[in-house]
């Protein structure tokens, strides 16, 4: 992707708000970058309640609204 195609396409989620699941690895938290970084709010479940507070760092560390709702029998 180009410089200008990057810049074309940032924003595109803005306003919108995704529901992530499986976050906090793989897919699941690649997604959540990627939405992050085209303006959504992402909302990002996980049983690894400390893999999904390392990813909720980073995500707000790069300007991403994100929150965190553990899931399994280790929630927190």
């Amino acid at each position: 992707m180009t410089t200008e195609t990057a810049s074309r396409t940032a924003g595109l989620l803005a306003g919108k708000v995704i529901f992530i699941t499986g976050a906090s690895r793989g897919i699941g938290a690649a997604a959540a970058h990627l939405f992050s970084a085209e303006g959504a709010a992402v909302v990002l479940a996980a049983r690894n309640v400390d893999a999904l507070d390392q990813l909720v760092t980073k995500i707000r560390a790069a300007g991403g609204h994100c929150r965190r709702r553990s899931h399994g029998p280790h929630r927190r």
